[in-house]
């Protein structure tokens, strides 16, 4: 779900800093116009906003913990 989330950010004109756990769709997402990088800690660092793009409560856990 969150990699349609960030191509239509992208297609509405916003700059998207963005991570994952699913190295193929950030390969994906930088060659439709989002910057990369490899932590969730770096994108609170890079952004005012961010969005956490879950399945779980575990999840959450896991990617607030990198």
């Amino acid at each position: 779900m969150g990699f349609p989330m960030c191509l239509n950010l992208i297609k509405a004109g916003m700059k998207v800093v963005a991570t994952t756990r699913s190295s193929c769709h950030l390969e994906a997402i930088a060659e439709d116009g989002a910057k990369t990088v490899e932590s969730p800690r770096e994108v609170v660092q890079k952004t005012d906003i961010f969005i956490i793009m879950v399945a779980n409560t575990s999840a959450v856990e896991a990617v607030s913990t990198r």
